[in-house]
């Protein structure tokens, strides 16, 4: 998973660097999210198990992509759902895995970091585990569109015609800020504030 995820950045254009040190599994790590590119960049330093919303399955390409990486899928309108993802994410972790959420539900259309959501925080709420956190921005060469424009995947555009566009740029950077300490909160709700606010103290804005 890491030298695909690499393999997928390098042709891309893109390059990583990392602040921080990533964690070890298992653990359960949570980022935020500006564009599909964040995937290839997280198993790439990280290889986690993911969490993705359940239409992803049936997107050409990364939907096929997906299911061979033994993506978590979730419908987030089904309440039972977010059950049963529960009792899946705590087994993989309880497996040896490291497990990765983009807790605020989707790709941010602001360009910005939106609030984290607490339902799938409530594994580790219930059961006092560690949450880490990573904080995902880009950049681009001088004199080239900002990331906003080129990386970050907003407004609905096709997904071919982003890719097409992004492998056509002039490349770019993603950096991955790993917090220097997990937290821990037996309250979900105030756990996805304390997570939103550490990923947004690390966040370079993008536009």
């Amino acid at each position: 998973l890491r030298v695909w995820g690499r393999g997928v950045i390098a042709i891309l254009g893109g390059r990583i660097s990392v602040e921080g040190t990533p964690a070890q599994p298992p653990f359960l790590l949570v980022s935020n999210h500006l564009s599909y590119v964040d995937v290839f960049a997280l198993a790439a330093v990280a290889a986690p198990v993911f969490i993705a919303k359940a239409e992803v399955r049936s997107w050409w390409l990364i939907g096929l992509l997906a299911r061979h990486m033994e993506v978590i899928f979730i419908d987030r309108e089904d309440l039972k759902d977010v059950v049963r993802v529960k009792e899946l994410v705590f087994g993989a972790i309880q497996r040896g895995h490291g497990v990765h959420i983009f807790a605020e539900g989707g790709i941010s259309q602001t360009c910005q970091v939106a609030p984290f959501k607490p339902a799938l925080l409530d594994v580790a709420a219930r059961n006092n585990y560690p949450v880490h956190h990573v904080t995902i921005t880009y950049k681009t060469p001088q004199n080239s569109p900002p990331p906003s424009k080129v990386v970050a995947w907003i407004g609905g555009k096709p997904f071919m015609a982003h890719l097409v566009r992004l492998a056509g740029s002039c490349g770019f950077e993603v950096s991955l800020t790993f917090g220097e300490a997990p937290v821990v909160c037996r309250d979900r709700k105030a756990l996805a504030e304390q997570l939103t606010q550490a990923v947004r103290a690390r966040f370079v804005p993008i536009e």
